[in-house]
């Protein structure tokens, strides 16, 4: 465990960041092949 929480605070929001970013990058074609 780390000491300092918003190092840990930074982490979890960069995981969150990044996972957004996956869908608004990866949402729209995986609808389309749901559509499809």
């Amino acid at each position: 465990m780390l000491d300092n929480p918003s190092v840990e605070f930074n982490a979890i929001s960069f995981h969150l960041l990044y996972f957004l970013f996956s869908v608004f990058l990866f949402g729209p074609g995986v609808i389309g092949k749901l559509g499809n």
